[in-house]
């Protein structure tokens, strides 16, 4: 995959992307692939801790909030691979 880094891609403060083609974060690692031009914002928000502990679960990463002008322009993302510190240890 060729990556083209957008001016770090202004993470929590949006850009705008002007071509089709791949896209990383350089803060978050997370990867946009881009069908069209859009505008582009994204930032981690808070899990909604209720809802985590009635499920059972408990959050095991950042969540994302990711907006786009167009709702077709991302046509994928790739989230950055990570793992606990007990998983270090596997």
């Amino acid at each position: 995959m060729t990556l083209t880094r957008c001016f770090q891609l202004l993470f929590n403060e949006g850009c705008h992307l002007s071509h089709i083609g791949e896209f990383q974060c350089a803060s978050t690692g997370l990867v946009f692939v881009m069908a069209q031009e859009a505008e582009l914002l994204y930032r981690t928000v808070p899990w909604e801790e209720s809802h985590l502990r009635s499920a059972g679960k408990k959050a095991a990463g950042p969540l994302f909030n990711v907006k786009s002008s167009d709702e077709a322009a991302v046509c994928q993302l790739h989230l950055p691979h990570s793992e606990t510190e007990d998983g270090k240890d596997i």
